[in-house]
């Protein structure tokens, strides 16, 4: 179980410090949008929380299993 664990965190990490060196194109892409990152890419945004909640379990994809951003060119406290 830790091993999983430390798994998640080591990935959650690498696709964290893609989103910083990825940062323009991403709010290019995706401005004011929740996006959830897997795999050093995107795999699904929507303009609400809920929304793409609902979307990625359609998809059968564990929100816990991506890393879950609000992107805007405006500092926002959520």
């Amino acid at each position: 179980m830790q091993n999983i664990e430390l798994q998640m965190l080591q990935s959650t990490r690498q696709d964290l410090k893609w989103l910083n060196e990825n940062y323009a194109s991403v709010l290019n892409a995706y401005d004011n949008q929740f996006v959830a990152i897997r795999g050093q890419q995107p795999i699904a945004s929507a303009t609400t929380l809920d929304g793409l909640l609902k979307d990625l379990k359609k998809r059968k994809i564990n929100p816990v299993s991506a890393l879950i951003k609000f992107i805007s060119r405006e500092s926002v406290i959520l």
